[in-house]
């Protein structure tokens, strides 16, 4: 309610819609697929670049694992070789059953680092909790303006 108040302060033109993002499931580089619960109770490693890594490891939180290790790199990062080799290492070293990334994240990593240890990206949904018409009625202005073209 705060946050939607101080949009309606700066941004009097429409109303919020409120989102929420819950995470779907782990996903491969291959595109394979797979239950949290397959890491219940289990100690993982993460890594990030994005601008909330707070964010991320409150997602991981509620996934029933326990994150033995975190770490972050800028929004937008694009990893090196000799960096997701040394994430590999420290995931071996610490012996945790997995690592977790966005799948932001996932998708820049062109070439896995040898490994014994998995990565997966944790795939997020979206859902319009509020306001779907608001959000309806300015897709079709947009649509009506482009259409007019």
């Amino acid at each position: 309610q705060e946050i939607a108040s101080l949009i309606r302060q700066y941004h009097t033109a429409t109303e919020p819609v409120a989102v929420a993002f819950r995470p779907q499931c782990l996903i491969d580089v291959a595109g394979q697929k797979e239950a949290f619960e397959a890491l219940a109770n289990q100690s993982v490693g993460s890594f990030c670049g994005i601008g909330n890594p707070a964010g991320f490891r409150q997602t991981i939180a509620g996934l029933g694992v326990e994150l033995a290790w975190e770490e972050h790199f800028p929004d937008h990062h694009h990893y090196s070789q000799q960096e997701l080799t040394r994430l590999t290492e420290q995931a071996e070293q610490t012996g945790v059953a997995a690592v977790l990334t966005t799948e932001k994240d996932l998708v820049k990593l062109e070439e896995m680092p040898p490994g014994d240890v998995p990565i997966w990206g944790v795939r997020i949904s979206a859902r319009v909790v509020d306001g779907a018409d608001v959000l309806e009625a300015a897709f079709a202005r947009i649509l009506s303006r482009l259409c007019a073209q």
